[in-house]
C-alpha cells in the first residue's frame, strides 16, 4: 500500500513516521501542496497525511479539496494542537477522517492508519483469498494454508499487488509504482530479485499457486 504525505519543507511528519510506516510495508511519498496535487492526480493512493498548517494555504481548505477530488480515499490531518478544538471539528466536518496531535506515538498512529483502512469502502475487505495463499492488508502478513510466509516488506508488497489483480496480468511498471516512492533509488534488477526471492518462499512454502512470467509484458498468480 501506498501513502502520501503533503505538507511545507522540512518534511518533518514524513521523517518522524515515514520509517515506522516503511517497516511495516508501506510505501510513501511526500510533496508539498502543489507537488500533491500533481502526486494525487498521478497514483491511487490507499491513505493521505496532511500537516497542519501549510505554507501556501490553510490545511482544512486543502482537505476539503481533495476530498472533492477523491473521495473514496481516507484522509488524516496531522498535528493538530489538543486544545485546538475547533480547529479539530472543522477538519473533521471539513472531510479528515482523523485527526491526530503533535505528541502521537509511532506505533498508535500505525494504529490509527490500520483502523482506517480497515473501515469499507476505503479497502476491499480485510482479506485477499487467491489459490491456497491469504494475504491481511490490515496486519501484512501472507500464509498458506493457515502458516505465515517469510517475506520482506518489498515480496510482500508485491504479492499483495499479484493477489488483488486475481490472475490478471501485472505490468513490471505497476509493480514499481506499488512498492516504490518517488525518491527511491530503483535499481534495473530490483523487481526481477524481488520475484526471485518471492518464488524461492512460495517454493519452500509448498504454495501451489504459480507465480507465472508472461514474458516482455509482466506477472501473474496461476493457481
Amino acid at each position: 500500500m501506498r501513502l502520501l504525505f503533503v505538507e511545507g519543507r522540512p518534511f518533518r511528519a514524513s521523517e518522524r513516521f515515514g520509517t515506522t510506516l516503511q517497516n511495516d510495508g508501506f510505501a510513501i511519498d511526500v510533496a508539498d501542496g502543489a507537488e500533491a496535487d500533481a502526486a494525487m492526480a498521478t497514483v491511487d493512493y490507499d491513505l493521505i497525511f496532511v500537516r497542519d498548517k501549510l505554507p501556501c494555504r490553510d490545511s482544512v481548505s486543502y482537505i476539503k479539496d481533495a476530498r472533492h477530488r477523491r473521495p473514496d480515499k481516507p484522509i488524516v490531518l496531522l498535528d493538530v494542537p489538543e486544545d485546538a478544538r475547533e480547529r479539530r471539528v472543522s477538519a473533521l466536518d471539513g472531510g479528515a477522517d482523523d485527526v491526530v496531535g503533535p505528541c502521537v506515538h509511532e506505533r498508535e498512529l500505525l494504529a490509527r492508519v490500520r483502523a482506517i483502512l480497515r473501515r469499507p469502502p476505503t479497502r476491499e475487505q480485510d482479506v485477499t483469498w487467491f489459490g491456497d495463499l491469504a494475504f491481511d492488508a490490515v496486519y501484512r502478513t501472507a500464509s498458506v494454508n493457515g502458516r505465515d510466509l517469510r517475506l520482506a516488506r518489498r515480496e510482500l508488497g508485491m504479492l499483495e499487488c499479484l493477489m488483488r489483480a486475481n490472475g490478471r496480468v501485472v505490468v513490471r511498471r505497476r509493480l514499481e509504482e506499488g512498492l516504490y516512492g518517488f525518491g527511491d533509488e530503483v535499481s534495473a534488477n530490483a523487481i526481477d530479485v524481488a520475484i526471485h526471492r518471492l518464488r524461492a518462499e512460495l517454493r519452500r512454502a509448498c504454495v501451489r499457486t504459480r507465480l507465472v512470467t508472461i514474458r516482455g509484458v509482466g506477472y501473474a498468480l496461476e493457481a
